[in-house]
Protein backbone atom coordinates (compact mmCIF):
# COMPACT_ATOMS: atom_id res chain seq x y z
CA UNK A 1 0.00 0.00 0.00
CA UNK A 2 2.88 2.33 0.80
CA UNK A 3 4.46 1.66 -2.60
CA UNK A 4 1.12 2.26 -4.32
CA UNK A 5 0.50 5.57 -2.54
CA UNK A 6 4.04 6.90 -3.02
CA UNK A 7 4.14 5.92 -6.70
CA UNK A 8 0.70 7.48 -7.25
CA UNK A 9 1.69 10.74 -5.55
CA UNK A 10 4.80 10.97 -7.71
CA UNK A 11 2.99 10.24 -10.99
CA UNK A 12 -0.30 12.10 -10.44
CA UNK A 13 0.99 15.69 -11.03
CA UNK A 14 3.01 14.74 -14.12
CA UNK A 15 0.19 14.05 -16.60
CA UNK A 16 -2.81 16.27 -17.36
CA UNK A 17 -5.11 14.64 -19.90
CA UNK A 18 -6.44 17.43 -22.13
CA UNK A 19 -9.84 15.93 -22.95
CA UNK A 20 -11.81 14.26 -20.16
CA UNK A 21 -9.89 16.06 -17.41
CA UNK A 22 -10.01 19.55 -18.83
CA UNK A 23 -13.14 19.43 -20.99
CA UNK A 24 -15.32 17.45 -18.54
CA UNK A 25 -14.12 16.99 -14.97
CA UNK A 26 -12.93 20.56 -14.32
CA UNK A 27 -15.88 22.49 -15.82
CA UNK A 28 -18.37 19.98 -14.37
CA UNK A 29 -16.88 20.42 -10.89
CA UNK A 30 -16.95 24.20 -11.25
CA UNK A 31 -20.60 24.10 -12.36
CA UNK A 32 -21.56 22.50 -9.04
CA UNK A 33 -20.41 25.50 -7.02
CA UNK A 34 -19.11 23.02 -4.45
CA UNK A 35 -22.58 22.08 -3.12
CA UNK A 36 -25.10 21.78 -5.97
CA UNK A 37 -24.38 18.54 -7.87
CA UNK A 38 -27.63 18.84 -9.85
CA UNK A 39 -26.30 22.03 -11.46
CA UNK A 40 -23.75 19.94 -13.32
CA UNK A 41 -26.63 18.43 -15.30
CA UNK A 42 -28.44 21.75 -15.52
CA UNK A 43 -25.48 23.88 -16.68
CA UNK A 44 -23.44 21.31 -18.59
CA UNK A 45 -25.27 19.60 -21.44
CA UNK A 46 -22.26 17.36 -22.05
CA UNK A 47 -22.48 15.59 -18.68
CA UNK A 48 -23.49 12.00 -19.49
CA UNK A 49 -22.36 10.22 -16.30
CA UNK A 50 -24.81 8.66 -13.81
CA UNK A 51 -25.50 10.60 -10.60
CA UNK A 52 -22.78 9.39 -8.23
CA UNK A 53 -19.86 10.91 -10.12
CA UNK A 54 -21.41 14.40 -10.08
CA UNK A 55 -21.52 13.96 -6.28
CA UNK A 56 -17.78 13.18 -6.32
CA UNK A 57 -17.05 16.20 -8.50
CA UNK A 58 -19.10 18.41 -6.21
CA UNK A 59 -17.24 17.14 -3.14
CA UNK A 60 -13.88 17.81 -4.82
CA UNK A 61 -14.93 21.36 -5.70
CA UNK A 62 -16.23 21.86 -2.16
CA UNK A 63 -12.89 20.75 -0.68
CA UNK A 64 -10.99 23.02 -3.04
CA UNK A 65 -13.09 26.00 -2.00
CA UNK A 66 -12.97 25.10 1.68
CA UNK A 67 -9.19 25.27 1.70
CA UNK A 68 -9.09 28.25 -0.68
CA UNK A 69 -6.99 26.31 -3.16
CA UNK A 70 -6.30 28.03 -6.49
CA UNK A 71 -9.01 27.73 -9.12
CA UNK A 72 -6.63 25.91 -11.44
CA UNK A 73 -7.29 22.77 -13.50
CA UNK A 74 -4.27 20.99 -12.02
CA UNK A 75 -5.67 21.36 -8.48
CA UNK A 76 -9.07 19.91 -9.38
CA UNK A 77 -7.57 17.08 -11.41
CA UNK A 78 -5.08 16.23 -8.64
CA UNK A 79 -7.91 16.06 -6.10
CA UNK A 80 -9.90 13.80 -8.41
CA UNK A 81 -6.86 11.59 -8.88
CA UNK A 82 -6.53 11.41 -5.09
CA UNK A 83 -10.10 10.08 -4.94
CA UNK A 84 -9.32 7.42 -7.54
CA UNK A 85 -6.05 6.42 -5.87
CA UNK A 86 -7.92 6.08 -2.58
CA UNK A 87 -10.47 3.88 -4.37
CA UNK A 88 -7.65 1.73 -5.78
CA UNK A 89 -6.11 1.31 -2.33
CA UNK A 90 -9.51 0.82 -0.74
CA UNK A 91 -10.20 -2.00 -3.16
CA UNK A 92 -7.01 -3.80 -2.07
CA UNK A 93 -8.04 -3.48 1.58
CA UNK A 94 -11.53 -4.76 0.78
CA UNK A 95 -10.07 -7.75 -1.06
CA UNK A 96 -7.81 -8.64 1.86
CA UNK A 97 -10.46 -8.48 4.56
CA UNK A 98 -13.30 -9.71 2.34
CA UNK A 99 -11.63 -12.87 1.01
CA UNK A 100 -10.09 -14.09 4.27
CA UNK A 101 -13.16 -15.90 5.57
CA UNK A 102 -14.30 -17.64 2.37
CA UNK A 103 -10.85 -18.40 0.89
CA UNK A 104 -8.31 -18.24 3.71
CA UNK A 105 -5.65 -15.72 4.70
CA UNK A 106 -2.97 -16.82 2.23
CA UNK A 107 -5.19 -16.42 -0.83
CA UNK A 108 -6.58 -13.14 0.51
CA UNK A 109 -3.09 -11.68 0.98
CA UNK A 110 -2.00 -12.69 -2.50
CA UNK A 111 -5.15 -11.34 -4.16
CA UNK A 112 -4.92 -8.06 -2.23
CA UNK A 113 -1.27 -7.64 -3.20
CA UNK A 114 -2.02 -8.25 -6.87
CA UNK A 115 -4.99 -5.85 -6.73
CA UNK A 116 -2.82 -3.14 -5.15
CA UNK A 117 -0.21 -3.58 -7.89
CA UNK A 118 -2.79 -3.66 -10.69
CA UNK A 119 -1.16 -1.73 -13.52
CA UNK A 120 -4.57 -1.33 -15.18
CA UNK A 121 -5.91 0.60 -12.19
CA UNK A 122 -2.64 2.47 -11.57
CA UNK A 123 -2.55 4.09 -15.00
CA UNK A 124 -6.30 4.73 -14.88
CA UNK A 125 -6.33 6.36 -11.45
CA UNK A 126 -2.95 7.95 -10.74
CA UNK A 127 -1.87 8.81 -14.28
CA UNK A 128 -5.17 9.46 -16.05
CA UNK A 129 -7.62 10.42 -13.31
CA UNK A 130 -10.48 8.41 -14.81
CA UNK A 131 -13.46 6.97 -12.88
CA UNK A 132 -12.75 3.26 -13.38
CA UNK A 133 -10.89 2.66 -10.11
CA UNK A 134 -13.95 3.85 -8.19
CA UNK A 135 -16.20 1.75 -10.41
CA UNK A 136 -14.00 -1.31 -9.87
CA UNK A 137 -14.07 -0.78 -6.10
CA UNK A 138 -17.88 -0.92 -6.13
CA UNK A 139 -17.96 -3.99 -8.39
CA UNK A 140 -15.34 -5.76 -6.27
CA UNK A 141 -17.20 -4.93 -3.07
CA UNK A 142 -20.41 -6.42 -4.49
CA UNK A 143 -18.62 -9.67 -5.36
CA UNK A 144 -16.96 -9.83 -1.95
CA UNK A 145 -20.30 -9.33 -0.19
CA UNK A 146 -21.84 -12.17 -2.19
CA UNK A 147 -19.05 -14.69 -1.56
CA UNK A 148 -19.52 -13.83 2.13
CA UNK A 149 -23.17 -14.90 1.81
CA UNK A 150 -24.71 -11.41 1.99
CA UNK A 151 -26.93 -11.05 -1.09
CA UNK A 152 -28.77 -7.94 0.09
CA UNK A 153 -25.52 -6.05 0.69
CA UNK A 154 -24.23 -7.30 -2.66
CA UNK A 155 -27.35 -5.94 -4.35
CA UNK A 156 -26.91 -2.58 -2.65
CA UNK A 157 -23.26 -2.39 -3.73
CA UNK A 158 -23.94 -3.27 -7.36
CA UNK A 159 -26.64 -0.59 -7.24
CA UNK A 160 -23.96 1.85 -6.11
CA UNK A 161 -21.70 0.70 -8.95
CA UNK A 162 -24.47 1.35 -11.47
CA UNK A 163 -24.68 4.98 -10.30
CA UNK A 164 -20.99 5.38 -11.14
CA UNK A 165 -21.02 3.86 -14.63
CA UNK A 166 -23.54 1.64 -16.41
CA UNK A 167 -20.63 -0.63 -17.37
CA UNK A 168 -21.06 -2.34 -13.97
CA UNK A 169 -24.08 -4.15 -15.44
CA UNK A 170 -21.67 -6.57 -17.14
CA UNK A 171 -21.24 -8.58 -13.90
CA UNK A 172 -24.92 -8.40 -12.88
CA UNK A 173 -25.91 -11.66 -14.67
CA UNK A 174 -23.26 -13.63 -12.73
CA UNK A 175 -24.44 -12.05 -9.48
CA UNK A 176 -28.06 -12.91 -10.26
CA UNK A 177 -27.38 -16.54 -11.22
CA UNK A 178 -25.21 -17.13 -8.15
CA UNK A 179 -27.79 -15.53 -5.86
CA UNK A 180 -30.66 -17.53 -7.36
CA UNK A 181 -28.72 -20.80 -7.04
CA UNK A 182 -27.51 -20.23 -3.49
CA UNK A 183 -30.32 -18.19 -1.93
CA UNK A 184 -33.36 -18.79 -4.13
CA UNK A 185 -35.62 -16.24 -5.71
CA UNK A 186 -36.25 -14.50 -2.40
CA UNK A 187 -32.57 -13.68 -2.29
CA UNK A 188 -32.74 -12.38 -5.86
CA UNK A 189 -35.73 -10.19 -5.09
CA UNK A 190 -34.20 -8.86 -1.87
CA UNK A 191 -30.86 -8.10 -3.55
CA UNK A 192 -32.53 -6.49 -6.55
CA UNK A 193 -34.72 -4.35 -4.31
CA UNK A 194 -31.64 -3.24 -2.37
CA UNK A 195 -29.86 -2.31 -5.58
CA UNK A 196 -32.78 -0.36 -6.98
CA UNK A 197 -33.21 1.34 -3.62
CA UNK A 198 -29.60 2.57 -3.65
CA UNK A 199 -29.97 3.83 -7.21
CA UNK A 200 -33.18 5.66 -6.27
CA UNK A 201 -31.62 7.13 -3.13
CA UNK A 202 -28.58 8.51 -4.96
CA UNK A 203 -30.74 9.84 -7.82
CA UNK A 204 -33.36 11.40 -5.52
CA UNK A 205 -31.65 14.80 -4.99
CA UNK A 206 -31.33 15.22 -8.74
CA UNK A 207 -34.96 14.28 -9.33
CA UNK A 208 -36.11 16.75 -6.68
CA UNK A 209 -33.96 19.43 -8.33
CA UNK A 210 -35.78 18.85 -11.61
CA UNK A 211 -33.04 17.13 -13.60
CA UNK A 212 -34.38 13.58 -13.35
CA UNK A 213 -34.63 13.41 -17.15
CA UNK A 214 -30.89 14.03 -17.41
CA UNK A 215 -30.18 11.26 -14.91
CA UNK A 216 -32.33 8.89 -16.96
CA UNK A 217 -30.56 9.97 -20.15
CA UNK A 218 -27.20 9.01 -18.61
CA UNK A 219 -28.45 5.41 -18.76
CA UNK A 220 -30.60 5.35 -21.89
CA UNK A 221 -27.96 7.22 -23.89
CA UNK A 222 -24.98 5.23 -22.65
CA UNK A 223 -24.77 3.13 -25.84
CA UNK A 224 -24.60 4.54 -29.34
CA UNK A 225 -22.70 7.69 -28.35
CA UNK A 226 -19.86 6.77 -30.71
CA UNK A 227 -20.81 4.44 -33.56
CA UNK A 228 -17.38 2.91 -33.98
CA UNK A 229 -16.35 -0.72 -33.76
CA UNK A 230 -13.48 0.24 -31.46
CA UNK A 231 -12.14 3.44 -29.93
CA UNK A 232 -8.47 2.51 -29.44
CA UNK A 233 -9.42 -0.75 -27.69
CA UNK A 234 -7.21 -3.77 -28.37
CA UNK A 235 -10.10 -6.19 -28.83
CA UNK A 236 -11.85 -8.37 -31.41
CA UNK A 237 -12.88 -5.36 -33.46
CA UNK A 238 -9.37 -3.97 -33.57
CA UNK A 239 -8.37 -7.23 -35.22
CA UNK A 240 -11.40 -7.03 -37.54
CA UNK A 241 -10.41 -3.50 -38.54
CA UNK A 242 -6.92 -4.71 -39.48
CA UNK A 243 -8.39 -7.45 -41.65
CA UNK A 244 -10.84 -5.07 -43.35
CA UNK A 245 -8.28 -2.32 -43.92
CA UNK A 246 -5.15 -4.25 -44.92
CA UNK A 247 -6.62 -7.38 -46.54
CA UNK A 248 -10.00 -6.29 -47.86
CA UNK A 249 -9.00 -2.73 -48.81
CA UNK A 250 -11.87 -1.01 -46.97
CA UNK A 251 -11.10 2.62 -46.06
CA UNK A 252 -10.37 3.03 -42.32
CA UNK A 253 -13.16 5.56 -41.79
CA UNK A 254 -15.66 3.01 -43.17
CA UNK A 255 -14.14 -0.12 -41.66
CA UNK A 256 -14.45 1.18 -38.09
CA UNK A 257 -18.16 2.03 -38.29
CA UNK A 258 -20.30 -0.30 -36.18
CA UNK A 259 -23.69 0.66 -37.61
CA UNK A 260 -22.89 -0.60 -41.12
CA UNK A 261 -24.37 -3.95 -42.21
CA UNK A 262 -22.56 -7.08 -41.11
CA UNK A 263 -25.00 -9.97 -41.68
CA UNK A 264 -28.15 -9.05 -43.55
CA UNK A 265 -29.95 -6.44 -41.47
CA UNK A 266 -27.65 -7.01 -38.51
CA UNK A 267 -25.06 -4.29 -37.97
CA UNK A 268 -21.70 -4.86 -36.30
CA UNK A 269 -23.16 -3.35 -33.13
CA UNK A 270 -25.86 -6.04 -33.19
CA UNK A 271 -23.26 -8.75 -33.83
CA UNK A 272 -21.14 -7.58 -30.91
CA UNK A 273 -24.14 -7.54 -28.60
CA UNK A 274 -25.23 -11.04 -29.71
CA UNK A 275 -21.70 -12.38 -29.25
CA UNK A 276 -21.62 -11.00 -25.73
CA UNK A 277 -25.06 -12.40 -24.90
CA UNK A 278 -24.06 -15.84 -26.16
CA UNK A 279 -20.82 -15.70 -24.22
CA UNK A 280 -22.67 -14.89 -21.00
CA UNK A 281 -24.76 -18.02 -21.47
CA UNK A 282 -21.54 -19.98 -21.92
CA UNK A 283 -20.43 -18.71 -18.49
CA UNK A 284 -23.69 -18.81 -16.57
CA UNK A 285 -24.87 -22.32 -17.42
CA UNK A 286 -21.78 -23.94 -15.80
CA UNK A 287 -22.05 -21.51 -12.87
CA UNK A 288 -25.58 -22.81 -12.21
CA UNK A 289 -24.83 -26.47 -12.88
CA UNK A 290 -21.82 -26.56 -10.56
CA UNK A 291 -23.91 -25.34 -7.67
CA UNK A 292 -22.69 -21.73 -7.79
CA UNK A 293 -19.30 -22.14 -6.15
CA UNK A 294 -17.62 -19.02 -4.80
CA UNK A 295 -14.54 -19.28 -7.01
CA UNK A 296 -16.76 -19.81 -10.06
CA UNK A 297 -18.61 -16.59 -9.27
CA UNK A 298 -15.41 -14.55 -9.11
CA UNK A 299 -14.07 -16.10 -12.30
CA UNK A 300 -17.35 -15.73 -14.19
CA UNK A 301 -17.56 -12.07 -13.15
CA UNK A 302 -13.98 -11.37 -14.26
CA UNK A 303 -14.58 -13.08 -17.61
CA UNK A 304 -17.88 -11.20 -18.05
CA UNK A 305 -16.08 -7.89 -17.57
CA UNK A 306 -13.26 -8.78 -19.97
CA UNK A 307 -15.72 -10.19 -22.53
CA UNK A 308 -17.60 -6.88 -22.48
CA UNK A 309 -14.38 -5.20 -23.63
CA UNK A 310 -13.35 -7.91 -26.11
CA UNK A 311 -16.66 -8.66 -27.85
CA UNK A 312 -18.76 -5.48 -27.81
CA UNK A 313 -18.30 -2.55 -30.16
CA UNK A 314 -17.82 1.08 -29.07
CA UNK A 315 -15.20 0.10 -26.48
CA UNK A 316 -12.66 2.62 -25.22
CA UNK A 317 -9.20 1.43 -24.19
CA UNK A 318 -9.94 1.96 -20.48
CA UNK A 319 -13.00 -0.33 -20.44
CA UNK A 320 -10.77 -3.34 -19.82
CA UNK A 321 -9.55 -1.95 -16.47
CA UNK A 322 -12.34 -3.45 -14.28
CA UNK A 323 -12.00 -6.89 -15.87
CA UNK A 324 -8.21 -6.90 -15.54
CA UNK A 325 -8.50 -5.93 -11.86
CA UNK A 326 -11.19 -8.54 -11.14
CA UNK A 327 -8.88 -11.26 -12.45
CA UNK A 328 -6.56 -10.56 -9.52
CA UNK A 329 -9.26 -12.02 -7.23
CA UNK A 330 -8.84 -15.48 -8.80
CA UNK A 331 -5.09 -15.21 -9.51
CA UNK A 332 -4.06 -17.07 -6.31
CA UNK A 333 -5.84 -20.23 -7.50
CA UNK A 334 -3.43 -21.60 -10.08
CA UNK A 335 -0.63 -20.52 -12.39
CA UNK A 336 -2.95 -20.15 -15.38
CA UNK A 337 -5.20 -17.67 -13.57
CA UNK A 338 -2.18 -15.74 -12.30
CA UNK A 339 -0.91 -15.54 -15.88
CA UNK A 340 -4.23 -14.10 -17.10
CA UNK A 341 -4.29 -11.53 -14.28
CA UNK A 342 -0.76 -10.36 -15.03
CA UNK A 343 -1.28 -10.50 -18.78
CA UNK A 344 -4.52 -8.52 -18.88
CA UNK A 345 -3.03 -6.05 -16.40
CA UNK A 346 -0.06 -5.47 -18.69
CA UNK A 347 -2.05 -5.08 -21.92
CA UNK A 348 -4.54 -2.80 -20.15
CA UNK A 349 -1.67 -0.69 -18.83
CA UNK A 350 -0.02 -0.35 -22.25
CA UNK A 351 -3.32 0.29 -24.06
CA UNK A 352 -4.31 3.10 -21.69
CA UNK A 353 -0.82 4.60 -21.29
CA UNK A 354 -0.17 4.92 -25.02
CA UNK A 355 -3.56 6.58 -25.61
CA UNK A 356 -2.98 8.85 -22.61
CA UNK A 357 0.44 10.05 -23.73
CA UNK A 358 -0.44 10.31 -27.41
CA UNK A 359 -3.03 12.91 -26.40
CA UNK A 360 -1.13 14.53 -23.53
CA UNK A 361 2.26 15.08 -25.19
CA UNK A 362 0.99 17.37 -28.02
CA UNK A 363 -0.97 19.34 -25.41
CA UNK A 364 2.26 19.72 -23.38
CA UNK A 365 4.10 20.69 -26.58
CA UNK A 366 6.39 17.69 -26.34
CA UNK A 367 7.31 15.10 -28.95
CA UNK A 368 4.70 12.39 -29.36
CA UNK A 369 6.84 10.27 -31.66
CA UNK A 370 7.71 7.59 -29.09
CA UNK A 371 4.04 7.09 -28.17
CA UNK A 372 3.04 6.79 -31.82
CA UNK A 373 5.87 4.36 -32.50
CA UNK A 374 4.89 2.33 -29.44
CA UNK A 375 1.31 2.17 -30.67
CA UNK A 376 2.36 1.08 -34.15
CA UNK A 377 4.65 -1.59 -32.74
CA UNK A 378 2.39 -2.94 -29.97
CA UNK A 379 -1.17 -2.56 -31.21
CA UNK A 380 -1.23 -5.73 -33.33
CA UNK A 381 0.66 -8.06 -30.95
CA UNK A 382 -1.23 -6.85 -27.87
CA UNK A 383 -4.58 -7.28 -29.63
CA UNK A 384 -3.64 -10.87 -30.45
CA UNK A 385 -2.43 -11.37 -26.86
CA UNK A 386 -5.77 -10.18 -25.48
CA UNK A 387 -7.71 -12.51 -27.76
CA UNK A 388 -5.48 -15.52 -26.97
CA UNK A 389 -5.65 -14.89 -23.21
CA UNK A 390 -9.40 -14.41 -23.40
CA UNK A 391 -9.84 -17.74 -25.18
CA UNK A 392 -7.45 -19.52 -22.80
CA UNK A 393 -9.09 -18.03 -19.70
CA UNK A 394 -12.49 -19.14 -20.97
CA UNK A 395 -11.17 -22.66 -21.55
CA UNK A 396 -9.73 -22.74 -18.03
CA UNK A 397 -13.10 -21.76 -16.60
CA UNK A 398 -15.02 -24.32 -18.66
CA UNK A 399 -12.61 -27.25 -18.27
CA UNK A 400 -13.66 -29.47 -15.33
CA UNK A 401 -10.10 -30.71 -14.83
CA UNK A 402 -8.98 -27.13 -14.21
CA UNK A 403 -11.38 -26.66 -11.31
CA UNK A 404 -10.14 -27.18 -7.75
CA UNK A 405 -11.57 -30.33 -6.14
CA UNK A 406 -12.60 -28.28 -3.14
CA UNK A 407 -12.73 -24.59 -2.49
CA UNK A 408 -10.00 -23.32 -0.17
CA UNK A 409 -11.04 -23.67 3.46
CA UNK A 410 -12.71 -20.75 5.21
CA UNK A 411 -10.63 -19.35 8.06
Amino acid sequence: MAVLVVASLIVAPTVLYPFDNLSCWVPWAQASGGWRPWDIYRLRSDCNYPPFYPLVLTAVEGVRRLFHAPDAPLVTVWLLKAVQVAAHGGGAVAVYFGLRRPFGGKAARRAALLYAFSLALFVNAAMWGQADALLTLAMTAALIALVNERPVLAGALIGWALTIKLQAVCIAPALLVYTARRFGWRGVLAGTAAGLGVVALIALPFVLAGVGDRVLASYTGAAGFYHFRTLNAWNLWSAANSVDIYWRGIPPEVANLDHRPALGRLTYQHVGTLLYAGYLLLLLVPLWRRGARRLDLLEAAALSAVAFFVLCTQMHERYIAPGAALFTLVAPFGLARLTYAVGFGLTAFLNQALVLYSNYLPYAQRSVEWANQGWAMLSGPMTVANLVMFAAATATYLRPAARPVEEPPAS
